[in-house]
């Protein structure tokens, strides 16, 4: 492997986990600022700043293009022996704290709509046919409603765990014109499948990070020049489908993937450790703690960022003990499978 291909674990590990903290970040501050409380601010431009939080979810999918098919690499990955294993270890490190996640949507819904505290509907009335939609991720495809609004984004990283085992053999092929015949092969799609939530919208955006994964692990060959065109035509192709923000970020995914030689502060590197669970719980929390605070506090600017602030930090503490408590055992579990 030549040094361009030397890839540190622990710099590796410690850049994603920050990229990832700040993903989860970014779309935590977008919901958050989708409250009534943000109009209490005299004026609206920060509550638009937030709208770029929907951008954290391009930064995830990024991070998966990358570190999925190199996890699967480092394994020496092979379909007809490690798909099974490889599927039951993606599914108990994400299916099961997700399930935990559901649970705690559904007890908080129904606590809300029983308390005479909350602000809001009070005839909830939860269909619990749509769970097995949940379970199995095809909610889209049968027309059900999500219990929780970051829920359709697993559904796409879960067709990419699928997708991802029967390309991989061709993303780290050396010869460049293999891999320019495969993003063909899986982006032209899009073209035709934009409109529609699954995975070819946004195969775009996964395939920069199969680009980092060449790039990164030496496969592909001491050419700049290929990778940079390479990446400008996924990137105006992403224009196209996604828009230019999803592009913009994208590429900041790609440079801050890259260029990772960085010292780390610990309190970013903890906000990429919990990451998931607070993706996972971020919504049912901070809504409800808003909804409860604005209830009883006077509506200024000043108790706005009050609000704002201690949303923001119980809803950490919460994903940190969520993290501890559900996702973190799962994590161990799942890398216990052969």
């Amino acid at each position: 492997m030549t040094q361009e291909g030397t890839y540190n674990k622990i710099i590796r590990l410690k850049h994603i986990d920050a990229l990832r903290g700040i993903a989860s970040f970014m779309v935590f501050m977008l919901h958050v600022s989708v409250n009534p409380v943000f109009s209490w601010f005299n004026s609206v431009k920060l509550s638009n700043l937030f709208q770029f939080g929907k951008y954290g979810v391009d930064i995830f999918f990024v991070i998966s293009g990358f570190v999925i098919p190199y996890a699967m690499f480092t394994r020496g990955f092979s379909l007809r022996k490690d798909f099974r294993s490889f599927f039951l270890r993606r599914l108990t490190r994400i299916e099961l704290p997700y399930v935990v996640s559901i649970a705690f949507v559904l007890l908080l819904t129904y606590l809300s709509a029983s308390s005479s505290l909350y602000q809001g509907q009070k005839n909830i009335q939860i269909d619990f046919s749509n769970i097995p939609a949940h379970l199995t991720y095809t909610n889209y495809f049968f027309g059900k409603p999500y219990f929780n609004d970051v829920y359709w984004t697993l559904a796409i990283e879960i067709q990419y765990y699928i997708f991802v085992c029967f390309i991989f053999r061709y993303i780290l092929q050396k010869e460049e014109w293999v891999f320019v015949l495969l993003l063909l092969f899986i982006n032209i799609p899009a073209i035709f499948l934009k409109e529609y939530l699954i995975l070819p919208r946004y195969l775009p955006i996964f395939s920069v990070g199969f680009l980092l994964l060449r790039n990164i692990t030496g496969h592909q060959p001491n050419n700049p020049a290929f990778v940079y065109v390479i990446l400008f035509a996924l990137l105006l192709f992403n224009v196209y489908i996604n828009g230019m923000a999803s592009s913009v970020f994208t590429l900041l995914a790609f440079c801050w993937i890259r260029l990772n030689h960085i010292n780390y502060p610990s309190w970013l590197l903890w906000l990429g450790k919990i990451s998931f669970s607070l993706y996972l719980i971020h919504i049912p929390v901070s809504s409800r703690i808003q909804n409860l605070a604005s209830r009883f506090i006077p509506h200024s600017t000043v108790y706005a960022l009050l609000i704002i602030i201690s949303t923001i930090a119980i809803t950490l503490f919460i994903a940190w003990v969520y993290f501890l408590l559900i996702e973190q055992p799962f994590q161990k579990l799942s890398k216990k499978i052969a």
